[in-house]
Parts: C-alpha cells; sequence; structure tokens
C-alpha cells in the first residue's frame, strides 16, 4: 500500500509556495520563463518540469539567479536548481516561510554566497552549492619523483637529527614507522633514501667523539 501523503498535503495555489515544500526539497529543470516587466509584483514566472503551475520568485532569488546564472532570465532555460522551504521566511513581521534555492546547476565546483536583505535593517548570507557542476573536478597534482625523494629527506633528518645515541636509531624509525611507511607508499627510491639517512646516522653515533 502507497502511505505517501506528498500529494494529499499539497496546497492548492495557481502557483508552487513554500508548503509545497513541506514533505522535502525538490529538484526541477526550469523549462520555461516569462517576465513581465509592468508587474510590480512577482514579474518572473519560473515553470519547472512539466508542472503547469510557476513559481514565482521573490526578489532576493531572483538575485541569486541573476547574479551566479544571468540577469537575462530567459537564458536560465535548461538550467537546474533545487528548492526548499526555509521557515525563517518572515512576512509582516511573522515567519510564514518561503521558498529558497540551496543548490544550481552550471555554477562551477564551489559553493556561492550572496548577502541577502531579510528586513530593512539586515542582511544575511545566502549559500547556494553546486548541483551538477559543468567543470571537470580539479585533478589532485601528484608530486614527482623529484618531490618525494626531497620529501623523504627532509622528514627522516628532522626525525634523526637529535638523536645522540647509535642505539636510539632503531627504537626513534620503529615510533615512527607508520608515518615512514606512508612516506615510503611503495616508491623505491623513497625507502632507499630513508634506510641510507638511518645507516648515515648510525655510523656518525657509533664513530669515536660521534654525537653530531
Amino acid at each position: 500500500m502507497n502511505d505517501d501523503i506528498t500529494n494529499a498535503i499539497k496546497p492548492k495555489s495557481d502557483q508552487k509556495n513554500a508548503d509545497d515544500f513541506i514533505a522535502g526539497d525538490g529538484t526541477f529543470t526550469i523549462t520555461r520563463v516569462t517576465f513581465n516587466e509592468k508587474a510590480k509584483e512577482q514579474p518572473v514566472w519560473v515553470y519547472l518540469d512539466d508542472d503547469p503551475k510557476p513559481w514565482k520568485p521573490c526578489k532576493g532569488m531572483m538575485r541569486v539567479m541573476g547574479k551566479f546564472w544571468d540577469k537575462h532570465c530567459t537564458t536560465w532555460v535548461g538550467k537546474r536548481l533545487t528548492l526548499y522551504r526555509d521557515d525563517r521566511v518572515t512576512w509582516g513581521g511573522a515567519e510564514v516561510g518561503g521558498i529558497r534555492i540551496s543548490h544550481m546547476s552550471d555554477i562551477g565546483n564551489e559553493p556561492r554566497q550572496m548577502a541577502l536583505s531579510i528586513s530593512q535593517r539586515a542582511r544575511q548570507m545566502h549559500t547556494v552549492y553546486p548541483l551538477g557542476a559543468t567543470q571537470p573536478p580539479k585533478q589532485k597534482k601528484q608530486a614527482t619523483a623529484e618531490e618525494k625523494a626531497a620529501k623523504a629527506q627532509a622528514i627522516i633528518a628532522a626525525i634523526l637529527k637529535d638523536i645522540d645515541d647509535s642505539t636510539d636509531v632503531d627504537a626513534t624509525m620503529a615510533k615512527h614507522a607508520d608515518m615512514l611507511a606512508r612516506i615510503k607508499g611503495g616508491d623505491a627510491a623513497a625507502a632507499a633514501i630513508i634506510e641510507a639517512a638511518a645507516n648515515k646516522r648510525r655510523a656518525e653515533l657509533a664513530a669515536p667523539g660521534g654525537q653530531g
């Protein structure tokens, strides 16, 4: 039996409103946008997927789309966004809830922020997260053989520099075994550098008067 009440609690209206998202947020594709420049309130109507009821964004959300996408609203067609109900939205001093954007496509790979007015005297940062970013993710830079060797040399030198007895070399190497294993990481050159440095320090400390 299907006991999902999402459709049953949808408000009756000629436009999307905050109560449509009481059951949860929704992700949509913009299929059409109309603009009535003569309208004082809600001049932009955004049609989502196949829903005949438009979303009429508030000025704050229009500013977000205008900044992160384009000020020409008809260019928004084909882009995607996620809408949710924000219970903190006020009207006439009372919290009535409103529709806000949480995610947008075509904004890159990093979250975007914009300061929006929440009253005549207060502003609040609104964050929008990427939705299906079109840019490829940044690839982690792989260290070169020279960089790996330099790192291994620097770390083993730092580990061994304060040892003043040859018998302490093995104990110190054992103490830092996990870190040294990560540095080696199957790299024969790095492993050789670490072993050579340890042997050199053993020889220095084993020599007569060797503590330097």
